[in-house]
């Protein structure tokens, strides 16, 4: 497990970061003073832009991750004045990180703009950490939280700041927290404006997007190799153009997934052809996925279900072999407009807004599973509730970036392999999609009473249509050309759904393959055990999946995520 474990130097024991670090080729860097001490478990040799350790008088300082933008000549200077005045000195900073600075007298941890370097936080004792394991094994009786259990359960990620833990929580996007005033604070947020938007907003967000890359591998030394993950659609093509355009000598790579079919592979193995980049295809096996549960759900904290993590067999046993930096596009989708629907954030007043966000994010009833009290609509209006905005629209799109896109960083599988980079933490990047005009926002097709959505985001398809020679590579969700207008690709779309079993390909696994089943009902085993859910229940869900319900695969995933992390670290 990377990352930074701090806190009161007379609890803090270091033992329990690197207890849970996935390689033994890890290196660590402990600072302390009298008050506070550190432990930061990062790449060493391998990756040493992405960790930096100062000592500069009676300050302590370390950052995991990369800062890609600093006003500041030097980080000896940043130390001093982040432990002064967090507020006014990391708004001015871009990257990807985690930073943490102390002396005898404070403390300060902060995340970057989407929180990318996930960070939990105890306050009894006070402790910060990368792993919610190792802040586990702190606190004196941790139990799993219920709450937490059911947003998993019906929405696929937690909300509000919650971790698995009770009393633990998870720091916010752009925020930071002092050891003595333990409340964090934002210090940006980027709720969405209702505007209009200019004939050049396009034009602005490409510009943006391409000087976020250009930034990303400027910050990589000359002779790494860098790659990222190329699927058919419309993001990563997007992506791999910008990459190549500002990054010699790049390599992506696929899997077979979703479905495991081959739909996805062809597209991207012409969009490599066409940049001239070396690609290749990934193992991604029931076995491997069988293998390393238990891995991966320690490394995502228990929060990220299985079901949606792919590639693994070539992440841990291939990876590192072929590149040295990783491009993470994690959320671009969502940034650009997708899966959010216009409609959704359009409401009269704040309890629509709660109607609206959890009818278009819920998907599963936890009440089916749990025993004890449980309301995703409170979730949702708790939510709003601590959201910042001066109009309805502006609330629920500050609840949005402040929980949806967090989960896509809710992992560290191929960050615990190689270094990584992500442009969608530019501060500028995401100032100009803020105002991100509802008309190129996903949105529902006129007349159809909020049931027919369009199968993507305009602004996604108006970004994809300036990728030049990939822009007549069909669109894997939709077999088509982007060059189509949004009803055609709606009938392609609607096609490949015909067609392809597109997200059934984990349940047709845990259908017919022994190992993975038995690997996941153990993990099951162990969760049933909690007073808190209902036996019966899993079980007949189970026996749904077997049945051919794929949709039934959902809950069982996320449960036996949450019990392979608990039998590791309860």
């Amino acid at each position: 497990m990377r990352g930074i474990l701090v806190g009161d130097a007379g609890t803090l024991e270091h033992a329990q970061l690197t207890e849970f670090a996935s390689e033994s080729w890890y290196e660590s860097t402990i600072l302390s003073t009298d008050e506070f001490s550190a432990v930061h478990v990062h790449h060493g040799e391998r990756a040493p832009a992405s960790h930096q350790a100062v000592e500069t008088g009676s300050i302590r300082y370390l950052r995991h991750g990369i800062i890609r933008q600093c006003s500041y000549d030097s980080e000896k200077e940043l130390a001093t004045e982040l432990l002064d005045s967090p507020e006014s000195v990391l708004p001015k900073l871009d990257g990807s990180f985690l930073l943490c600075v102390f002396d005898d007298d404070d403390l300060v941890i902060a995340t970057d703009r989407l929180a990318s370097k996930r960070l939990y936080t105890s306050t009894d004792p006070f402790i910060a950490s990368s792993s919610l394991a190792a802040l586990a094994r702190h606190q004196t009786d941790p139990e799993i939280d219920p709450k937490t259990v059911g947003d998993l359960l019906t929405f696929g990620y937690a909300w509000n700041d919650n971790s698995l833990i009770k009393s633990v929580d998870t720091m916010p996007i752009a925020s930071y927290i002092e050891a003595s005033n333990q409340v964090p604070r934002r210090y940006s947020s980027y709720v969405s404006r209702e505007s209009n938007g200019s004939q050049s907003f396009v034009d602005n967000v490409a510009l943006e997007y391409r000087n976020a890359v250009q930034s990303c591998t400027d910050s990589v030394e000359a002779g790494d190799h860098m790659g990222m993950w190329l699927s058919g659609g419309l993001d990563s093509r997007f992506a791999a153009k910008e990459l190549s355009r500002s990054r010699k000598n790049i390599r992506t790579f696929t899997y077979d997934g979703n479905p495991a079919d081959g739909t996805n592979v062809e597209p991207a193995k012409r969009i490599a052809a066409k940049l001239n980049i070396d690609h290749e295809i990934c193992e991604f096996t029931p076995n491997g996925t069988a293998e390393y549960l238990d891995k991966a759900a320690l490394l995502t904290d228990g929060m990220k279900t299985w079901r949606y993590i792919h590639g693994v067999d070539y992440i841990f046993n291939d990876l590192s072999d072929n590149v040295d930096v990783m491009l993470d596009i994690s959320g671009q989708g969502e940034v650009f407009g997708d899966d959010i629907f216009s409609e959704t954030l359009q409401q009269s007043n704040k309890a629509d807004l709660v109607d609206s966000l959890y009818h278009d994010l819920a998907a599963f009833d936890a009440n089916k599973i749990l025993k004890t009290p449980y309301s995703g609509r409170q979730t949702t209006a708790k939510a709003i509730d601590n959201a910042v905005g001066n109009t309805v629209y502006e609330t629920g799109s500050d609840v949005i970036y402040a929980n949806y896109f967090r989960n896509h960083y809710r992992g560290d599988l191929v960050g615990s392999q190689v270094d990584t980079r992500s442009p969608l933490t530019s501060r500028a990047l995401l100032e100009r999609t803020a105002a991100l005009p509802p008309k190129l926002r996903q949105h529902y097709f006129p007349m159809t009473g909020g049931k027919i959505p369009q199968p993507v985001a305009p602004l996604k398809l108006k970004l994809a249509r300036r990728t030049d020679s990939l822009s007549d590579i069909k669109y894997e969700r939709t077999n088509l050309q982007p060059k189509w207008p949004q009803p055609i690709q709606l009938l392609g779309a609607a096609y490949v759904k015909l067609r392809h079993d597109r997200y059934g390909t984990k349940a047709n696994w845990y259908r017919s393959n022994t190992t993975l089943r038995r690997t996941v009902d153990d993990r099951l085993a162990n969760m049933t055990e909690l007073d808190f859910i209902n036996k019966h229940a899993v079980a007949q869900l189970q026996d749904e999946v077997l049945s051919g319900d794929d949709d039934a695969l959902h809950p069982i995933a996320v449960l036996s995520s949450i019990g392979s992390w608990h039998q590791q670290v309860m």
